[in-house]
């Protein structure tokens, strides 16, 4: 693909319009994707489940990262993008069984079709993120997820600085996020949904994904790597924005 073609969906223009191609969205999809199967791996320890589901699977870079490490045998993948799901049909990958469009909160498949579901940044961009969780749990019997924790000191202070004078949030909503999350709201959450924490882990935001979203070496990069080397992740936490990934089953269902 020479380009992204014109006449974009909604869904498609939001994700990929500023690309050039989805070659270009997947190579800086993997930059950050390298973190967040990172955190699958550690919260997983050494299970491995048969067949895998990418909710939102984008252009198919965490679900390529599990295939090269051999994490499972199959891997399906859906998003509301039908260019995402074009991409992914058409570039398949090891173990690879297809891709659907389909809402997170609507996924066209059986009870338990899959061992583990992932849906690593999107429950802080769907209307109802508990709903999201629930209808991961009914597709499969482990639910991985990833979101950020944003409502540290001072992305917030920044927010609410912009907003008083803007009038409106400009900043922290700058990706479409509609929900803000801390670790005591990710807990009332996997609550809400029915389920239960197995393992968690907190990260902070790698150098690469940085310096290619800030620009290499800059004040804002610094800043970070320097509070990052002398903070642990808790304190770090309190004040820059830091990923949490929990894996989750339904309460009744596991020991």
């Amino acid at each position: 693909m020479g380009g992204l073609e014109r006449n974009l969906s909604r869904a498609d223009e939001r994700c990929y319009g500023h690309y050039g191609s989805m070659e270009e969205a997947l190579a800086r999809s993997i930059v950050t994707s390298k973190q967040h199967v990172a955190a699958v791996l550690e919260v997983v320890k050494d299970w491995r489940p048969r067949r895998v589901l990418d909710i939102g699977a984008g252009a198919g870079a965490m679900l390529r990262l599990l295939s090269e490490k051999g994490f499972a045998q199959e891997y399906a993948a859906t998003d509301l993008s039908q260019l995402s799901v074009s991409f992914l049909n058409n570039h398949p990958f090891p173990g690879f069984v297809g891709a659907t469009k389909a809402g997170a909160d609507n996924l066209p498949y059986e009870d338990q079709s899959f061992d583990l579901a992932i849906l690593s940044h999107v429950l802080e961009h769907v209307p109802d993120p508990v709903l999201t969780l629930e209808e991961a749990a009914r597709v499969a019997a482990r639910v991985c997820f990833e979101v950020p924790l944003e409502l540290a000191f001072l992305p917030t202070a920044k927010a609410a600085l912009i907003t008083m004078i803007w009038g409106r949030i400009r900043s922290i909503n700058r990706i479409g996020h509609l929900h803000f999350y801390c670790v005591r709201c990710v807990r009332d959450l996997v609550r809400s949904a029915g389920l239960q924490m197995e393992a968690h882990f907190r990260y902070r935001i790698g150098i690469e994904w940085l310096n290619m979203h800030f620009g290499t070496g800059s004040l804002n990069v610094r800043i970070r790597e320097t509070f990052g080397s002398v903070l642990p992740i808790n304190l770090y936490g309190f004040f820059f924005t830091t990923h949490f990934t929990a894996l989750c089953s339904k309460a009744s269902s596991r020991s």
